[in-house]
């Protein structure tokens, strides 16, 4: 539910960022190293006299384990507003290592490009059209919590992102 009384939100990222971290280091169970993420999850309303208005943002803080970012299930949101915080939604785990296990090599993982486990395309076009390159700007290890699905360890994941060039 928006109040949309409480006013629409308008902060910079900046301000965002600096009020966000201010409110997240006054939680006091909130141990280790964490980073922010930035918005995550925006709610809008619309009105023929006012257009698309945004009402709400949720920021993300994201648990950092030997400067390895922990997804998926494990955050910290908080929510603002016109007014300012207006929600907080934490899952926290406790992590105990308990042993370690092999990781496909970067190389194996690098040589399955074409055929990944996922692809995604964050693109302003709807057209479904086959990509005619791919290049990788960046790889990125993830620590995937899927508590919910059962699994009780933290999946290694390899994060590969870049620019995709289509013939049009």
């Amino acid at each position: 539910y928006t109040d949309t009384s409480r006013g629409y939100f308008d902060m910079t990222n900046e301000e965002l960022e600096k009020l966000a971290w201010e409110l997240f280091k006054k939680i006091p169970f909130m141990e280790g190293e964490y980073e922010y993420l930035g918005i995550r999850d925006t709610m809008k309303s619309w009105s023929a006299e006012e257009g698309e208005q945004i009402t709400r943002v949720g920021v993300s803080f994201c648990r950092l384990l030997d400067g390895v970012r922990v997804v998926d299930e494990e955050n910290c949101m908080l929510y603002f507003d016109g007014s300012g915080l207006v929600g907080i939604r934490i899952n926290l785990f406790n992590y105990t290592q308990t042993g370690s296990m092999d990781m496909v090599a970067l190389k194996d993982a690098e040589a399955r490009i074409k055929t990944p486990d996922a692809f995604s395309i964050e693109t302003e076009s709807q057209d479904k059209n086959i990509a005619t390159t791919l290049r990788v700007d960046q790889i990125d290890l993830r620590l995937v919590n899927q508590h919910s699905k059962g699994c009780a360890i933290l999946q290694p994941l390899y994060i590969f992102s870049g620019t995709a060039a289509f013939e049009d």
